[in-house]
């Protein structure tokens, strides 16, 4: 609030009131990952193109010491791609999903992210890597959408019937899905 009032001093100052704070009372890791991403994401708000190079920094600090954290892997994807630098996803990505192999979201998001650039073969395997550990959950969907894509129209049908078994009965918007 206080950098959209245009008041970076006093913003400033709140920012380090609380990094004394956290680095005297809190031990935490989700909190101090959370303060990171928030320092990083306040070194480039408060300066904007001048303070990138620092931002940028911040943000490498941040993941080396909090990489599998959900948040800041997020916001770090997030700042690099508005930064034009959308390749450094993929490598987050990567060793996140290593270190957490029970967060599937990063396996998903690298997926996707190997997807969008091509890589189509490694994108598939780890869609059915996240199945086989967890199929209940909505990565299915996720397959159908990419085999339907790639004009892969009997695959898509295949892990949608597969899915379908899985839910008897099956959801009304599952059933949909099937019928177009």
């Amino acid at each position: 609030l206080l950098l959209d009032l245009e008041r970076p001093d006093e913003a400033r100052q709140a920012i380090e009131t609380a990094k004394s704070v956290l680095s005297s009372q809190v031990e935490s890791d989700e909190w101090k990952a959370r303060f990171c991403a928030v320092e990083a994401t306040f070194t480039f708000e408060e300066g904007g193109e001048q303070y990138l190079e620092r931002a940028t920094e911040a943000w490498e600090a941040c993941l080396e010491k909090h990489h599998a954290d959900s948040l800041v892997v997020t916001e770090a994807i997030l700042f690099f791609d508005e930064q034009g630098q959308s390749d450094r996803a993929i490598p987050i990505l990567r060793r996140a999903s290593e270190e957490t192999p029970e967060t599937y979201g990063f396996r998903v998001a690298l997926a996707q992210r190997l997807a969008a650039q091509g890589e189509r073969e490694e994108a598939e395997a780890l869609f059915r890597e996240v199945i086989e550990s967890h199929p209940n959950s909505q990565v299915q969907n996720l397959l159908i959408d990419f085999s339907s894509d790639a004009k892969q129209y009997a695959q898509a049908l295949r892990v949608l019937t597969a899915w379908m078994e899985l839910m008897q009965p099956p959801p009304t918007p599952v059933e949909l899905l099937y019928a177009v």
